[in-house]
């Protein structure tokens, strides 16, 4: 029988550092139960140009995020980019938050071919945040069309 629940974060910028952080703070306050376990996986380093809108200071520059997070909250960190399909079989559930149209794409299929799995696409732009949660109405297909045509990274952020 299963005594816990494992949650994969995939990304540990500015919609991930900040979703750790909100996370340990509801587990400081006993609202998440001790029994979810959460992982966070990123290969990027800190640079001082993410000090403006992650959750990160002039400390954890060139420091891998993932470590760097979890020196400060209750997460396991996996210092990794995530392109296996493989590395998502271990986990209940998958929250997305990349700024990566492949890795989406990759999830989505992942998930859909596990319909017992969980899974939150988190999306920002400025100050605005989309999540796209798994439902009847996000299908595969429908999901796919959310995605941008061109391969690769594609910020979250707005140019300016």
């Amino acid at each position: 029988m299963k005594t816990h629940l494992n949650v994969m974060i995939v990304g540990a910028g500015g919609n991930g550092s900040w979703l750790v952080n909100r996370l340990d703070w509801l587990i400081q306050k006993e609202q998440i139960p001790d029994s979810m376990r959460f992982t966070i996986f990123d290969g990027d380093t800190v640079e001082r140009k993410n000090l403006m809108y992650q959750d990160f200071a002039s400390k954890h520059i060139l420091e891998n995020k993932v470590n760097a997070l979890a020196a400060r909250y209750e997460v396991s960190p996996q210092a990794k980019f995530v392109t296996d399909p493989k590395d998502m079989e271990p986990f209940d559930m998958v929250i997305c938050c990349v700024d990566n149209r492949d890795f989406r794409e990759l999830m989505f299929r992942f998930m859909d071919a596990h319909p017992d799995k969980y899974w939150l696409d988190v999306r920002a732009e400025g100050q605005n945040v989309l999540i796209y949660a798994k439902s009847k109405q996000n299908t595969l297909e429908a999901m796919l069309k959310t995605l941008p045509a061109s391969s690769g990274p594609t910020s979250c952020q707005r140019q300016y």
